[in-house]
């Protein structure tokens, strides 16, 4: 046996039974040393992985900056600028760097959100009370026309054909329109001519009573024809005014 055997042999009968043995020591060592080298592994992708969604995220949030930017004036709102000069090289940067920008990119997000959401509710509340007021108005309009051509345009309980006659052409004559007013001495026509009954009666006073009879001469029988002929033409001009 050579010398080595033996002396191993030797010593493995010194060895306590109950210790651990070497060859397990050895064994349990490769086996934590293959589980870390997994763990740096996987945790080395990992990091890797979150760094490239981190990148990712960078590069929205800079995009999501120049949209907030271009649209920074809304009405009577200025908006502050939310581009930084880091946001053109935030691929380059440290994951630690990306993530704070991607903080107050959110930061300033939010803000932004809230106060366009406020706008859009109050301009949503001013388009319903608009709307309402429209209706009322179209409804209101509505009877104003219907009375309109009730009263002043075609007459009480027009017809469809008068309806459709009137929104044809407005200017079209109606219901009536023949009718003419008087004329300015509207009122001569109503009563006789108060001087010729007068001077009618006191000729035949005189013709009665015996005395000296005026005869008219020429000019004052034509006068008096014209103005009984002006009477009648002032009588014919009265209309038929329908009851």
């Amino acid at each position: 046996m050579p010398l080595r055997d033996n002396y191993k042999a030797k010593w493995l009968a010194a060895i306590d039974p109950n210790s651990t043995q070497l060859g397990e020591i050895s064994v349990d060592g490769e086996k934590t040393v293959d589980n870390v080298t997994s763990t740096h592994a996987s945790l080395i992708a990992d990091i890797r992985a979150l760094h490239d969604t981190l990148i990712q995220g960078g590069n929205a949030a800079r995009s999501l900056c120049e949209v907030m930017d271009e649209f920074r004036l809304l009405g009577t709102i200025d908006f502050k600028e939310i581009q930084h000069n880091i946001d053109a090289k935030i691929s380059t940067m440290p994951s630690k760097i990306i993530a704070r920008r991607l903080r107050d990119v959110l930061r300033a997000s939010q803000e932004r959100i809230g106060l366009l959401s406020i706008m859009c509710m109050e301009q949503q509340d001013t388009i319903e009370n608009l709307t309402s007021s429209m209706s009322i108005l179209r409804h209101g309009t509505a009877k104003l026309q219907t009375t309109a051509i009730n009263t002043l345009f075609i007459g009480q309980r027009a017809t469809r054909d008068e309806l459709e006659d009137y929104i044809k052409c407005p200017t079209k004559p109606r219901r009536g329109s023949e009718y003419n007013e008087y004329d300015e001495d509207w009122s001569s026509v109503l009563t006789n001519d108060r001087s010729y009954i007068d001077e009618s009666a006191n000729n035949n006073h005189d013709f009665n009573s015996g005395g000296d009879r005026r005869i008219p001469d020429h000019d004052n029988d034509s006068d008096t024809e014209e103005r009984q002929v002006a009477t009648v033409t002032k009588v014919r001009k009265i209309p038929d005014i329908p009851l």
